[in-house]
């Protein structure tokens, strides 16, 4: 029987065929775009490195093994349960890659585990808004002030 997959996985499947052969420009450009809740604000030097990072020796290779493949469905997420750390979510609401629900399916199945959801971020928070998720770790892991290390963009 066919089901249907949602778009961000048949996205996926077609990048992890392809790209141990060929990942152009055009397609690193669109992928660093859709990863951002706010594509405008890339810069293009950030862009550029992307590029050139997925232009580097054995990374098309790795993009292949990489690309997002999570559907709750097909996994067996039973040793989640078993963690005894804590743990911290941090998701993109506007998360074109991996669907944002993911993120309460972590925080249900990892016991005592917290989340924050970043309204108007995609799939990499950290680096759409490093200050503030820096600020949401060091809440999270008890960091005091005195000991809190600047953090230049």
């Amino acid at each position: 029987m066919h089901r249907c997959r949602p778009a961000h996985l048949r996205r996926a499947s077609a990048v992890r065929f392809s790209a141990p052969w060929c990942l152009p420009e055009a397609i690193i450009t669109s992928a660093v775009h859709n990863v951002y809740g706010d594509s405008s604000k890339i810069a293009p030097d950030v862009l550029r490195r992307y590029v050139d990072f997925f232009h580097g020796e054995g990374t098309r290779e790795a993009i292949g093994k990489m690309v997002p493949s999570l559907h709750f469905a097909d996994l067996d997420t039973t040793v989640l349960n078993a963690l005894d750390v804590p743990t911290l979510i941090l998701w993109g609401a506007k998360d074109r890659w991996i669907p944002p629900a993911h993120a309460a399916e972590f925080t249900r199945r990892i016991p005592g585990a917290r989340s924050i959801m970043y309204d108007g971020l995609g799939h990499i928070p950290m680096e759409e808004a490093p200050q503030r998720v820096l600020q949401d770790l060091h809440a999270f892991l008890g960091t005091p002030d005195s000991v809190r290390t600047p953090f230049h963009v």
